[in-house]
């Protein structure tokens, strides 16, 4: 009745349908949307203080991922809308009673949740799209696309010295000073660069191919397990890696295949839930032992071509940077290829890309696919890096890769370094020495996160590369050279005429038009 009767409830429904729309009508889409998470809110902290009168759970333990994933999988099944989302919830509610009555064990139910889930989406029919669905134009504004260096002072010297420079400074940081760093210190940067791999499979995926994945570490997690099996049985190092990435693809294709087929945010939701039957239950070795590897063995480094121990420290740092780098580059390569341009086109207009006969379904799995290798692989060098998996790794912590794509996000999804950044901040709040700080300890809460989105909704990616232009806006006043792609939008009025003053590149003036001719054939 509220949603129906109400001219809030009006409101929200038509800012759901078109938030542009709903904005020319007049609406307050900002307002309304806050109103929302408001309501929201309220609601999910009612639904805890009524259950814990009756499960006894703690407060910590209620607000986890078990309990939202019971709600998402309610929301699933009744394909969100609100009278068949109630009944699933009551219908899930007697499900996980019974299960907990006969297994007595609560990582049942959470795989069963997750059964659930995969189950409602593939057996799911297409359904009715909102308007702003039907025009195909995305509604992913908080990516940003990255410009490179404008083709007017790409080849003025000073830009080229300062890319120069800018590599030289990072090839010392990378490749010699971690000659003078301790084992511990040169460990930690290792797993940074691990975690970069991560952050780099989620700027491919979520970033270009606008497909949000909350259990990124779940499919580093199979690639832990996979290769500490095999490793554990005798394989060599670079097969294992490479059939680790070829599991993390396999799984995310079965994980994608439900969920990419329907319009809308159900990946996300796919995703988490695999992320917590993962952790629970999938990667137990009570019920997998031989997809898990034994934690009483641990994991020996081996020497490559016989001439490169991987158990020190600093000669395994290198080997992680080798393919750090590869992964890199490969990614950016990936961006600039076609394969690249079709993810960001469907990406932002789907029925644009159909008619140049691009299958959506088929380019965001991919990139799934792709960005699951990549995580895959990254689990199989932390698996290396950590001489085994165990059952309290961090990687198979649902929480925590919720908080890896909360750093994806700062860090910023639309570029490589974005990406990189974000792997940065994380390893500098893991990191006990830094975190003991007040303002460090702020900065990795919550409303520290959403402080820095606020003040940079781009990201620290954002902020890098509007340092970029700024530095290069003055460049290119100081060489009187007309930069279009860095000038601000002009007006122009009815007439087809552009303000001069309004078109200016600190001294340099673009001419005005007068008038624009247009001839129809």
């Amino acid at each position: 009745a509220f949603f129906r009767y109400t001219r809030v409830g009006i409101a929200v429904r038509a800012s759901a349908e078109s938030a542009d729309r709903a904005s020319l009508l007049g609406v307050p889409v900002k307002r309304v949307q806050t109103l929302v998470w408001v309501i929201a809110g309220g609601l999910s902290g009612l639904a805890v203080l009524l259950r814990l009168p009756i499960q006894g759970v703690s407060i910590g333990a209620a607000l986890g991922p078990a309990l939202l994933l019971r709600a998402l999988a309610a929301a699933v099944l009744g394909r969100m809308e609100m009278a068949r989302t109630f009944v699933w919830a009551l219908v899930l509610g007697m499900i996980e009673q019974s299960v907990l009555f006969v297994a007595h064990r609560t990582i049942i139910v959470d795989a069963v949740m997750f059964g659930l889930i995969l189950g409602g989406l593939l057996l799911q029919r297409r359904q009715l799209l909102s308007r702003a669905e039907e025009t195909g134009v995305s509604s992913w504004t908080s990516i940003r696309e990255v410009r490179p260096i404008p083709r007017e002072l790409r080849d003025q010297p000073l830009v080229r010295n300062a890319v120069g420079i800018l590599f030289g400074v990072l090839a010392v940081m990378l490749v010699l000073y971690p000659l003078r760093m301790s084992q511990s210190s040169v460990n930690l940067l290792g797993v940074g660069l691990i975690f970069g791999m991560i952050m780099l499979s989620l700027a491919l995926l979520t970033g270009w191919a606008g497909q949000i994945s909350l259990g990124q570490l779940a499919f580093a997690a199979y690639g832990a397990a996979v290769s500490g099996t095999l490793a554990q049985h005798g394989w060599n190092f670079f097969p294992a890696l490479l059939v680790a990435g070829l599991t993390g693809a396999l799984v995310a294709v079965l994980v994608g295949i439900p969920a990419l087929r329907i319009q809308g945010l159900f990946l996300a939701v796919a995703t988490f839930a695999f992320a917590q039957a993962s952790g629970v239950y999938l990667l137990n070795r009570e019920f997998f032992p031989w997809l898990v590897p034994d934690e009483a063995k641990r994991v020996i480094r081996p020497v490559l071509f016989n001439k490169f121990n991987l158990e020190t420290e600093h000669t395994y740092y290198y080997v992680l940077l080798v393919f750090f780098v590869f992964v890199v580059v490969s990614v950016r390569a990936l961006r600039r290829s076609r394969s690249g341009r079709v993810l960001v086109a469907t990406r932002d207009n789907v029925r644009a890309a159909q008619a140049f006969g691009v299958s959506p379904v088929r380019a965001r799995l991919s990139a799934f696919a792709l960005s699951g290798f990549i995580a895959a692989l990254a689990g199989g060098l932390y698996m290396y890096d950590q001489h085994g998996l165990t059952s309290s790794s961090p990687i198979l912590e649902t929480l925590r890769g919720l908080i890896v794509f909360s750093m994806a996000v700062i860090g910023g999804l639309g570029s490589v370094p974005g990406a990189l950044l974000g792997a940065a901040y994380l390893m500098f709040l893991f990191n006990s020495s830094f975190t003991r700080t007040t303002e460090a300890q702020f900065l990795g809460s919550g409303v520290g996160m959403l402080f820095i989105l606020m003040i940079l909704p781009a990201g620290l990616g954002g902020l890098l590369y509007d340092i970029r232009d700024n530095l290069l806006r003055r460049l290119a006043r100081a060489k009187n050279i007309v930069v279009p792609s860095l000038l601000a939008d002009v007006r122009v009025d009815g007439d087809g005429t552009v303000r001069p003053e309004e078109a200016t590149l600190g001294d340099v003036e673009v001419e005005s038009v007068e008038t624009i001719e247009m001839e129809v054939l």
